[in-house]
């Protein structure tokens, strides 16, 4: 099993007591964390003299340090990296804003285009950024196309390869191959450009991301474009996955300190997690902002079915006074995680947490706000999957003028959202409630 949890461990112990046989040969495929070995043999060697530099060691604004003092000592000893000041950060909402701005960084690009996906569809959002990789690859710029095996069902590598861009899948599947790995996927989005701008958010690569054109399974979502010397540390992410997929080490071109330093007052940490080690960075970091928030907590999700650790750490905030606010999309793209969420609706709610519910079209960003000062940004979703299960990066931000631009967003999603009540709730049939705490009862894996 992937990261300890006993919930896991326990459920499958009760389907090998139901199901002996095939109990213990869906654990075989499904069960087994096999990668876990992987990782660790290969980062015995990463761990190089390359990838060994010291942390650049800056002091933090007294405002900062004296306001998340505890947070910033847990994310340290967790992450083992410093803040980086001089972050431009400009969120990109819905792929009308971010794929624009990504193009024109690839257009741009003179040395090197390093791009990681989890869904790279071929249609015409897709060809678009396929005809972008292409002309860079034409004109020397070195290109390399990192897509997760299950986002790329399409097979557009096969196209990518055509035009001389080197590409690698990660983990590849099949009935026949890795099928113990066909939980364990790749969920980062990371677009990095000639070391000086790089991506990161929550935005896969297909049509649905383009409002404009009202696509039938529209897909609301928020990227963020980055300057400044954080793109070291997605650097360093983008080349773990490349050697991870491919067993080839690559440098990036590292961020030009005789650059113009964006002047802003946003200072940055990267946090990389999967299930290729033991502690959950990711979990930690969100337990240690929930525990340290003391005024408000803002979270927006697609998905939103957090373990019981994370549910009580919520409620307990709610209960001591903090505002703990969460968005999520009224009308599910899958079908089963709307009732699963549900499950834990009635509790939540009763000890204090405001659960909203936002129009279509589908909303799949991902924001966490505290304070009004500590925001999280990148890739992961508020389950299962991505705590344990998916690769996932991050981005932990300390400023309260990018907080505030977060929550103005925050805000406009919230204006016309319906706010969950423990009235409704109790109107639920027996029947929906069954059904959706059995549902829940396979969270770890969905």
């Amino acid at each position: 099993m992937t990261k300890k949890q006993d919930n896991a461990a326990i459920g499958w112990l009760g389907i090998v007591i139901l199901s002996p046989f095939l109990g213990s040969l869906a654990y075989f495929f499904f069960g087994i964390n096999r990668i876990q070995r992987k990782a660790s043999d290969l980062r015995e060697t990463r761990v190089t003299a390359a990838f060994a530099k010291a942390p650049i060691k800056i002091e933090l604004p007294l405002k900062i340090t004296s306001i998340m003092q505890e947070l910033l000592i847990l994310g340290y000893k967790i992450t083992h990296q410093e803040f980086i000041p001089h972050t431009q950060i400009t969120p990109l909402l819905n792929g009308d804003n971010a794929y624009p701005e990504m193009l024109k960084a690839i257009h741009n690009s003179q040395q090197s285009v390093a791009f990681s996906t989890y869904i790279f569809s071929k249609d015409a959002a897709g060809l678009a950024f396929l005809q972008a990789l292409s002309a860079a690859q034409n004109r020397g710029v070195q290109v390399r196309v990192l897509i997760d095996d299950m986002g790329n069902r399409q097979n557009i590598d096969r196209n990518l390869k055509k035009k001389g861009i080197k590409t690698a899948r990660f983990l590849p599947t099949s009935i026949f191959k890795n099928m113990s790995f066909l939980n364990l996927r790749n969920h980062r989005k990371i677009l990095l450009v000639d070391g000086q701008t790089g991506f990161i958010g929550g935005i896969n690569i297909r049509q649905d991301n383009l409002l404009k054109n009202t696509p039938p399974k529209a897909t609301q979502d928020i990227h963020f474009k980055i300057t400044g010397p954080i793109i070291n540390q997605i650097n360093h992410v983008f080349e773990e996955d490349w050697w991870f997929a491919s067993n080839k080490k690559i440098s990036l071109p590292k961020w030009n300190a005789a650059s113009k330093k964006p002047r802003t007052n946003i200072y940055t940490r990267v946090i990389s997690d999967g299930p290729d080690i033991d502690i959950n960075k990711l979990q930690w970091i969100v337990l240690g902002a929930i525990n340290q928030a003391k005024k408000n907590i803002k979270i927006i999700t697609p998905y939103f079915l957090p373990n019981d650790i994370i549910c009580n750490a919520l409620q307990a905030a709610a209960l001591r006074g903090v505002l703990v606010e969460v968005l999520i999309p009224q009308k599910n793209n899958i079908f089963y995680m709307s009732w699963a969420m549900q499950a834990n609706f009635h509790k939540l709610v009763a000890h204090g947490l405001k659960i909203y519910k936002t129009q279509p079209p589908f909303d799949h960003s991902k924001i966490f706000l505290v304070d009004n000062i500590w925001s999280l940004i990148g890739s992961p979703n508020w389950d299962e999957r991505s705590f344990r299960l998916n690769f996932e990066i991050s981005l932990e931000c300390l400023s309260q003028s990018f907080n505030a631009k977060l929550q103005k967003i925050f805000q406009q999603k919230k204006a016309n959202a319906h706010l969950v009540s423990t009235a409704e709730l109790a109107k639920l049939s027996p029947l929906i409630k069954l059904r959706n705490n059995f549902t829940k009862l396979f969270s770890p894996y969905l």
